[in-house]
């Protein structure tokens, strides 16, 4: 392998995460755009606080040997 290439060896919770955050963002802009703030701002918090885990999941796997650096 060539030097510096990552490899994931159990991204797909992480995956699965980001696919959520991303269903969250397109729901919290239509809501928005649409004059439901309420339900704006419960999806963008949720999103906030899946960004928040995966962060965490990543950064987890970097120090524990599942992401591996080669």
């Amino acid at each position: 392998m060539e030097a510096g290439v990552l490899r994931y060896r159990s991204a797909i919770g992480s995956s699965i995460m980001i696919k959520w955050i991303f269903i969250l963002l397109i729901i919290a802009a239509i809501a928005s755009l649409l004059g439901f703030r309420g339900v704006a701002g419960a999806a963008a918090t949720g999103a906030k606080l899946l960004i928040f885990v995966v962060l965490i999941v990543l950064l987890l796997a970097l120090i524990f040997g599942g992401i591996v650096v080669a």
